[in-house]
């Protein structure tokens, strides 16, 4: 019996052991504006290990100078941990469309933490009339990002509760011969 204490408790210490996170990480988007007004909203998850961008939902709203667009899709011309460039969901199919470049002033890894975007003409939409003729600052100009930072949390996996399962069914099958 003491044998099945001793196996009981020794799971239960390693079902609490700390938790292991998840990877890749998700990013929150927060406190992001254009110089025009607009903002920069959405997340994103990104997997250091790998160098990829998924789960992309990421939205700017209209200012003075542009309107709105959404973004899904990651341009993997460029990217990498410190940059992350977007066509609007309809590219390059449509008139009017627009880019996104996040670019992030620290590396982006694994363990999360809060990373600031890098601003003053760095962090950029560019509105573009005809989209194979966009080149640059496009047709319509551009817009820049003057604030904001993405937040990557880890998120904990649950305990190994399945650890614990083998001790438990020990010790109430023993409990069980007990009686009978």
């Amino acid at each position: 019996m003491k044998v099945l204490a001793v196996a009981f408790v020794a799971a239960c210490c390693l079902s609490l052991a700390a938790p292991v996170h998840a990877v890749p990480i998700l990013w929150t988007i927060s406190g992001a504006s254009f110089d025009d007004g607009g903002t920069l909203t959405g997340s994103f998850v990104y997997d250091a290990d790998t160098d990829t961008y998924s789960s992309i939902s990421i939205t700017t709203t209209s200012g003075t100078e542009f309107g709105g667009a959404s973004y899904s899709d990651a341009n993997f011309d460029v990217g990498g941990s410190t940059t992350l460039d977007l066509d609007s969901d309809d590219w390059p199919n449509a008139v009017d469309e627009s880019s996104l470049s996040l670019v992030f002033f620290d590396f982006l890894t694994n363990a999360g933490g809060a990373v600031a975007f890098e601003v003053d003409g760095f962090t950029v939409e560019v509105w573009c009339i005809n989209v194979p003729d966009c080149l640059g600052a496009g047709d319509r100009g551009q817009r820049d990002l003057v604030s904001g930072t993405v937040t990557g949390t880890a998120v904990p996996l649950p305990a190994p509760i399945w650890m614990l399962a083998p001790a438990g069914a020990l010790l109430a099958w023993r409990r069980r011969s007990r009686t009978a």
